[in-house]
């Protein structure tokens, strides 16, 4: 992994001046505002007095991880062969050297749709649905200028960046993971060989700006490749939904009468399983011999999403009925668990943006005081191992161990126990470890079968 990186005040200052030097530089004009964004990535509001005007930029550091699998020059590429294209994204200006950034058009509007009547709503999902069949019409070689693969096989058109990600996940595994390699057999075993359509595709789609009812820009396009375009309508939903858009069917049923694409129930399942997967993918690594460094809360609320996400998915698909409202479980703190109290009370409150290093401090705070009082969120898991191998397990580490050489050989056949026995362990372990401390799957999320039955 990438050597841990000076986060002094001092270098923070020299990188806020470094991004103000190169702006001046290359875009002209005095900056007026330069804001870091606080989270656990880079980046920066800009605002720039020139030729009478203000011109609003954001500036968008590369991640400190090993991952996404392309250079920062890649996602600034394919944002202008959208822009060539007439997609509506960001315009970019160029690659800052120090920081690593790309100076990119901040875009007017807003993400998130909370505030949006739903006659606006309406027509933002029906310009999103326009602006994503013109991207997926781009001709696939405006990529494979950038340097990007054609796919070729049917495991190239559907697999995306899924290969990339999961070599990460077996040079860097130190400890099994049946959840994992239960998704992974059955990603291998389920790949639509009838999909032939290649298209430029964001991967990591459904983020959007909108404003006036129109889609102000795409975001977004570090995972940018060539592929199945119902790659990118399979994350929709779950992206649509975190931004509270209350109904995505009419998106999905412009977008079909654009394109004259066929929605395949199980050709959506199979993308947005194979796309929630690369996060616990990439982040292995970091999760089994974590530096430190590393934003570990961030990773296990990612790690917990997006297992849950996937199991959610394919029990969506297979029609399983798993009960999705688990009752809240007995809080049993042990002797000196107020000790969590009072160091929680030594960190200081986050400003009114919050500042990522404070709020990671505070989170990770209340996640071992709620590990500290449900010791047993495990045992559920292990009487499950225990009914479907036949035999006692001791503790997670053996169950772990013993399922997933049970899944390795494992045959179809097993599938619906195994999803219910994952489903279960992680819809236990967001509810009672991590509500309200990350962003989760919504219950309430539309399920593929329920958005495709209105189309």
């Amino acid at each position: 992994m990438n050597a841990e990186l000076p986060e002094s005040t001092a270098y923070r200052t020299i990188q806020d001046q470094n991004v103000i030097a190169w702006i001046e530089k290359n875009i002209g004009g005095t900056v007026e505002r330069c804001e870091r964004q606080s989270r656990w990535r880079g980046g920066w509001w800009v605002d720039v007095r020139r030729d009478g005007g203000l011109l609003k930029l954001y500036v968008r550091e590369e991640r400190k991880e090993e991952f996404p699998p392309w250079p920062l020059e890649h996602e600034a590429g394919v944002l202008q062969v959208l822009e060539k294209h007439g997609v509506p994204a960001p315009h970019v200006y160029g690659i800052c050297d120090d920081p690593h950034a790309i100076v990119m058009d901040m875009l007017p509007g807003d993400l998130d749709f909370s505030q949006a009547t739903r006659e606006e709503e309406l027509s933002v999902l029906n310009h999103f649905a326009e602006v994503m069949a013109t991207m997926h019409a781009i001709d696939p070689q405006e990529l494979v200028e950038l340097g990007v693969k054609m796919p070729e096989s049917p495991e190239e058109i559907s697999l995306g960046c899924f290969k990339l990600c999961e070599a990460m996940y077996l040079k860097g595994k130190k400890r099994p993971d049946p959840r994992i390699e239960f998704l992974r057999r059955w990603i291998y075993r389920n790949i639509p060989r009838h999909r032939k359509k290649i298209s430029v595709i964001a991967v990591d789609s459904g983020q959007f700006m909108h404003k006036d009812g129109k889609v102000t820009g795409l975001i977004d396009f570090e995972y940018g490749c060539l592929g199945d375009p119902l790659i990118d309508m399979a994350f929709i939903p779950g992206r649509t939904a975190s931004a509270n858009v209350s109904d995505i069917g009419p998106f999905f049923k412009r977008y079909a009468e654009l394109t004259g694409d066929k929605l395949e129930l199980e050709v959506l399942a199979f993308h947005a399983v194979w796309w929630s997967l690369c996060t616990p993918l990439i982040i292995t690594p970091n999760l089994h011999t974590p530096p430190s460094h590393a934003t570990y809360f961030e990773y296990i609320g990612w790690y917990v999403a997006t297992i849950l996400s996937a199991f959610t998915v394919l029990a969506d698909m297979k029609g399983l009925k798993l009960d999705q409202k688990r009752a809240p479980r007995p809080s049993t703190p042990s002797r000196w668990a107020q000790i969590f109290d009072v160091m929680a009370a030594k960190i200081p409150q986050p400003d009114a943006e919050g500042t990522y290093a404070i709020r990671e401090q505070r989170n990770f705070l209340e996640l071992i005081k709620r590990m500290d009082a449900d010791r047993d969120i495990e045992t559920e898991y292990l009487r499950g191992v225990e009914r479907l191998l036949g035999h006692p397990v001791g503790d997670w580490k053996q169950a772990d161990e013993e399922l997933e050489n049970f899944v390795l050989s494992a045959g179809p056949e097993h599938d619906d126990a195994l999803i219910s026995l994952f489903y279960s362990w992680s819809s236990a372990q967001a509810a009672t470890l991590l509500a309200g401390l990350t962003q989760l799957p919504d219950d309430n999320r539309p399920r593929f079968s329920e958005i495709l039955a209105r189309i």
